[in-house]
């Protein structure tokens, strides 16, 4: 997330798409192939940057997205896998172009407040149960993991009874 703008954070935010894109890291399968073949690591690559400040015209949509198409007809270009190559995304948490109660506009709320409202998706609701675990001390995480276990074997148990 980049909460200031500062000069180059558009050409930041592409360098690490393309490095991204020409590495392997993504794709379990490509690196054993990366020894025999430069271009074995190339993969679908999205780039989602979330921003607290106006990137774009306020007026425009608060999410922005690019892909490469074709200049004349605007086709999608897929690769050999038939999927989008490069997708570089913006979204401007600052930018009110929001479908009311849409997906955005609850991520947008999550992204500010930390908090999800009760008609979130179930998706942002689980972000949220997450990023509050992670932020547990280790004794905390300790003991959820312990009652999470305990109620996975009783369970089994009773599925298997």
């Amino acid at each position: 997330m980049q909460v200031q703008p500062h000069d180059f954070f558009e050409e930041r935010a592409l360098f690490y798409l393309a490095k991204a894109y020409m590495s392997p890291d993504g794709d379990e399968a490509a690196k054993d192939y990366i020894e025999n073949n430069n271009f074995s690591g190339l993969c679908p690559t999205y780039g989602i940057n979330i921003v607290d400040f106006h990137l774009f015209d306020p007026d425009e949509e608060a999410l922005q997205s690019f892909s490469l198409r074709n200049d004349k007809n605007a086709r999608l270009y897929l690769g050999r896998k038939q999927q989008p190559l490069l997708s570089l995304c913006f979204f401007s948490l600052k930018n009110k172009n929001v479908e009311p109660n849409s997906p955005l506009a609850h991520w947008q709320y999550f992204f500010k407040t930390g908090e999800v409202t009760e008609n979130a998706p179930d998706y942002i609701k689980a972000a949220k149960k997450r990023i509050d675990f992670y932020q547990l001390d280790e004794e905390e995480k300790k003991m959820i993991m312990r009652i999470d276990k305990a109620k996975a074997i009783k369970k089994a148990e009773i599925d298997y009874a």
